[in-house]
């Protein structure tokens, strides 16, 4: 086998382990969408144990609700990110450097959901909760648009294999 040969047959093989990179992906995904749940507070009832009620513990987790729309809020947008991450990995014929990276910046932007989620949870009832909120849909307007353009590059050279997206 030649050196030339050779580095073709290692190329080759790096642009079809999509399979690799799928499984990492979604791993990736599996440990953002568990760190939601850490934006969740048992709350704390002030007293001693014989004095906690029911309807205290009622209260007191109805004041978190915050928290828990935040919360489903956080995790039904990743799931239709894994969903639609899912997807395009399954459509695309090579997994070239490109794609790498460009796949790399989308799980960066899934990693940082649950901080924005933590930040809306805590100021939405605050009068800081315009920044918040501000700050969330802009990380996801930036993530949207970094993957409509990365779909856009992978149809421009013609990495998509089975039915395009």
């Amino acid at each position: 086998m030649t050196i030339e040969r050779g580095r073709r047959a290692a190329h080759d093989l790096t642009e079809t382990e999509t399979g690799r990179l799928q499984s990492f992906s979604d791993a990736v995904f599996a440990v953002a969408i568990t760190l939601l749940v850490l934006t969740l507070v048992v709350p704390a009832l002030p007293g001693p144990s014989s004095q906690w009620t029911a309807e205290k513990l009622a209260a007191a987790l109805a004041q978190g609700w915050p928290s828990y729309l935040a919360f489903l809020t956080s995790f039904g947008t990743i799931l239709i990110m894994w969903i639609n991450h899912h997807a395009i990995v399954k459509l695309v014929c090579r997994a070239d450097t490109l794609f790498v990276f460009a796949n790399g910046f989308h799980l960066m932007h899934v990693t940082i959901v649950p901080f924005i989620t933590a930040l809306v949870a805590r100021y939405l009832t605050t009068p800081a909760a315009s920044t918040a909120c501000a700050v969330y849909a802009g990380v996801f307007a930036v993530g949207n648009l970094s993957v409509c353009e990365h779909r856009r590059v992978l149809r421009l050279v013609g990495r998509l294999g089975r039915d395009g997206i």
